[in-house]
């Protein structure tokens, strides 16, 4: 009797095992990804042209789940400072991953912040990055320095939203 019924345990196993359905990876590629530009908008604040630019990665790497259609999806936003002459003088970027359950919810996995400086009189002074639910958030402190005494203070605050459909915004 134990016999039997090791045999159609067996059974049922490679029966169940069979009808499972397959993931497969092709293609994954973990270089660097290009991203393609999806929103911008510019506007003037304290002296200053605000440009901010919306961008998704292409070709991301989506981790597959059995039985589940959960994905990842990243993008940034950058913040791009310029002068009444409109040249650039720095740009702070947020950059967020993301995990989305389609239709149901999106999570801020990691996040993280860069910047560059392309007017040697501002300083970035600070800098951090974090997640909050279906937020990438990043905040910066620029400053720009005549004769080492700061003569202007600059903050960024930069938020990369992901909906639960994974559009960016």
């Amino acid at each position: 009797m134990k016999k039997m019924i090791k045999k159609l345990i067996a059974v049922l196993s490679l029966v169940l095992l069979s009808t499972m359905p397959t993931v497969q990876a092709e293609g994954l590629d973990f270089a660097p990804s290009e991203s393609e530009l999806i929103g911008e908008e510019t506007f003037q604040k304290d002296d200053l042209y605000i440009t901010v630019s919306l961008y998704e990665v292409k070709n991301p790497i989506k981790e597959a789940t059995l039985f589940s259609n959960t994905y990842e999806k990243s993008g940034k936003r950058t913040y791009t400072a310029a002068n009444a002459d409109h040249k650039t003088l720095f740009t702070f970027t947020v950059y967020g991953t993301f995990s989305i359950n389609p239709g149901v919810s999106a999570v801020c996995t990691k996040s993280s912040c860069s910047y560059t400086i392309a007017n040697n009189a501002w300083k970035l002074e600070n800098s951090s990055s974090f997640c909050s639910g279906n937020q990438a958030i990043a905040d910066a402190e620029f400053v720009k320095k005549l004769l080492s005494i700061t003569v202007e203070k600059y903050n960024a605050h930069v938020v990369l939203t992901c909906d639960a459909n994974g559009n960016f915004s």
